[in-house]
């Protein structure tokens, strides 16, 4: 019986209007046994490129399935995608290119930040991208405003901000140590972090150290809530397509409680954790619901005779786990024919990080990641097995608008294998900037 590793069912690819479509394949079935070579052959304008870019899980068809050793790809995320393109295929070019529907800019970002009046100050972050098909995205990341003179040591924050969960998901990408996001929380709260349209009340504590209460409540649906209402861009999450959910009722909101302190346990020493809480519903089921719950750490050490900030020391460490109500699916949807029951599905993980800043303008870092899952009925599935990632990286700092960083990252998946990737990151600022969260 013969083992295929490239199969084809039905796949059609249809570009343009409605009104006036264009066709480039029509429901082609192409089966590839392992180790038989194939070659497409036609006229240009045949379509042989949107097979090859299709059959290299570079572009999702407008129908029908891909199946690539065994894996079909229309049950993962873009996120598990990319992990197909990167140990299963390969592509060779007649001269050097970069795949078109890939692009080396992340984005730019644009910060608007000020005083509104002597009662509120605002702040906007608009980001400018390329996606992985090529197209341009302007994207609001954040938006809001927030008071700065209520008593009692209260603040209100309300528009479209990152949901203050533990020490990273507050962050913007240009304030972290390392390239890339955590393993956890690309898991968890993908790859733009959990953030989305809402209201936060924070209440600062009369104690004689750092002590911060939240209480955050938004929207729940939407790409950048991944763990929660999510529709995942119609992908099945976890084995099982999104149901129909409405923002009809106060249950449907995202509720993320969060707890800060911090002290000082000598002039040179600096300790700050926290412990958070994310609840809402997902998108599995009528009445399923995800708890998220995490703590975090953060120590930093600063020489006596410190300049410019260097020499210095600082560990960052967060841990996670997951509680994912998974509802029941009868196996109605073609792509992913398997009833699965209704489950809870358990995940875990903690990433641990420690820089040095050993001279001025120059950071070592090393960051260990771990993830895992407990087994559920949908297996394999690239969104759940065990992982972990080292990552080494050297940074420098011409000037603090400015950075330069190498990174390398060992990376080992369950089910795929052990990798190996390097980055080179180069980041710059124009104009005044506000400070970074401590």
């Amino acid at each position: 019986m013969h083992r295929y590793i490239l199969e084809l069912e039905n796949v059609s690819q249809i570009f343009g209007e409605k009104t006036n479509p264009t066709h480039a394949l029509r429901s082609v079935s192409l089966q590839v046994p392992e180790k038989e070579v194939v070659i497409i052959m036609g006229p240009s304008g045949a379509g042989k490129s949107t097979l090859l870019a299709i059959a290299g899980a570079l572009r999702r068809p407008t129908a029908g399935e891909v199946i690539i050793d065994g894996q079909r790809l229309s049950v993962l995320s873009d996120h598990s995608l990319a992990d197909v393109r990167l140990h299963k295929i390969g592509f060779v070019f007649q001269e050097f290119n970069l795949l078109e529907s890939l692009s080396v800019m992340q984005n730019l970002e644009l910060v608007l930040d000020g005083a509104v009046d002597p009662y509120f100050r605002a702040q906007a972050n608009l980001i400018f991208q390329i996606d992985s098909e090529g197209e341009s995205n302007f994207e609001v990341e954040e938006a809001y405003a927030e008071t700065t003179s209520l008593p009692g040591n209260f603040q209100v924050k309300a528009g479209q901000f990152q949901t203050e969960f533990g020490r990273l998901n507050p962050t913007h990408p240009h304030s972290w140590s390392f390239v890339d996001v955590p393993l956890i929380n690309g898991r968890f709260f993908g790859e733009d972090g959990l953030r989305n349209p809402g209201a936060r009340l924070s209440w600062l504590t009369p104690l004689p150290f750092y002590s911060e209460l939240f209480l955050a409540v938004q929207n729940s649906f939407g790409e950048t809530a991944s763990s929660f209402a999510s529709d995942h861009d119609g992908e099945p999450w976890f084995g099982r397509p999104a149901v129909d959910r409405s923002l009809d009722s106060f249950g449907e909101l995202l509720f993320t409680p969060r707890w800060a302190v911090s002290f000082d346990p000598s002039p040179t020493v600096t300790v700050l954790a926290g412990a958070s809480a994310a609840v809402g519903p997902n998108a599995s089921g009528g009445d399923t619901a995800t708890q998220v719950y995490g703590v975090d750490a953060y120590l930093t050490w600063k020489a006596a005779n410190h300049h410019g900030g260097f020499p210095f020391v600082a560990w960052q460490t967060e841990a996670m786990i997951r509680r994912y109500e998974a509802g029941a699916y009868d196996g109605s949807d073609p792509a992913q024919p398997d009833p699965l029951p209704a489950e809870t599905l358990t995940d875990y993980g903690f990433y641990t990080q420690l820089t040095c800043g050993f001279r001025k303008g120059w950071v070592v870092g090393l960051r260990g990641d771990w993830v895992s899952a407990d087994s559920g009925a949908f297996e394999p599935d690239p969104d759940r097995d065990p992982r972990w990632r080292i990552s080494p990286n050297l940074t420098w700092f011409p000037t603090e608008y400015s950075k330069l960083r190498l990174q390398y990252n060992l990376d080992d998946r369950e089910a795929e294998g052990v990798d190996h990737s390097v980055w080179l990151q180069m980041e710059f600022t124009l104009g005044a900037h506000a400070a970074h969260k401590f």
